[in-house]
């Protein structure tokens, strides 16, 4: 890493909470952005001092199981419900019928399988501090990239609104720097199908053109995207596939997508 780097990192400042706004985007999901203000990065500001904009590139990064340890936060909460003399298999089951989860659905299912303990489910689900379990490498890919002048990094979650902010703010203060946060409860292709052309209006003029990537670990979600670049030019697609990964042994259908373990994609974005 360069000095020149080290410094900017170094001088990354969090945004605070009160110095950010939730927006409704149409039907179709949610920003979590920095204020009208000094600090604010505005879409047309940030770069233009790039003179090649054909190297700009907006980064859209998922965030349980790439920039989070899902399964691991998941897993503590199942032990802590362990100790309340629920089995794991079974708050496993319960867990894995929410289609969208949400902490008060998930808390009254418990409550209603196990009537005896619901005073003490609560307070279970707040033992994990969803801050130990941030990824560190890919903290630092995100701090290194947010410095670049050629770059603007945003997470795209998929979600319950409620939930992922809660748990984005919690490990805010490792990722830093203003960057927005989209969640949606939709597949992140039907987002970005309706975000990219109203947020990037000239989208398809070759000459203001700018390059997005998006990266993700779902084979799911990875499908639906590949099918997106028909209509989005400039979309890349990168399928985060780590040995040890949630979905790492699922393979795609379709069109296949680049793929590189995270140390792998470290060393691309960050030579």
């Amino acid at each position: 890493m360069n000095d020149d780097l080290q410094v900017k990192l170094k001088n990354i400042k969090v945004i605070p909470e009160e110095e950010r706004r939730l927006e409704m985007l149409g039907d179709y999901g949610y920003r979590w952005r920095v204020r009208e203000s000094g600090v604010e990065a505005t879409l047309d500001s940030v770069g233009s001092e790039v003179k090649d904009r054909s190297r700009f590139t907006e980064y859209f990064f998922d965030f349980d199981d790439t920039l989070f340890d899902t399964k691991a936060y998941v897993d503590s909460i199942f032990l802590e419900l362990e100790k309340l003399g629920i089995p794991i298999e079974e708050a496993k089951a319960i867990y894995n019928k929410l289609k969208i989860y949400r902490p008060e659905d998930f808390v009254q299912s418990l409550k209603d399988a196990y009537p005896d303990t619901k005073d003490l489910i609560e307070s279970a689900l707040k033992v994990s501090n969803p801050y130990d379990f941030v990824k560190p490498d890919m903290s630092l890919l995100i701090k290194e990239l947010s410095v670049k002048d050629s770059a603007r990094v945003h997470i795209l979650t998929r979600g319950d609104c409620d939930y992922q902010l809660e748990k984005i703010k919690s490990v805010f203060m490792a990722l830093g720097a203003p960057i927005d946060v989209l969640i949606t409860e939709k597949s992140k292709a039907e987002f970005l199908k309706n975000y990219l052309p109203k947020e990037y209006p000239y989208i398809n003029d070759r000459d203001l053109v700018r390059s997005f990537l998006v990266i993700d670990d779902k084979p799911e979600e990875i499908e639906q995207l590949s099918k997106l670049r028909q209509t989005i030019p400039f979309l890349s697609i990168v399928r985060l596939r780590d040995p040890s990964g949630k979905y790492s042994g699922n393979e795609t259908s379709g069109e296949k997508s680049l793929e590189y373990t995270q140390e792998e994609l470290k060393d691309i974005l960050t030579p």
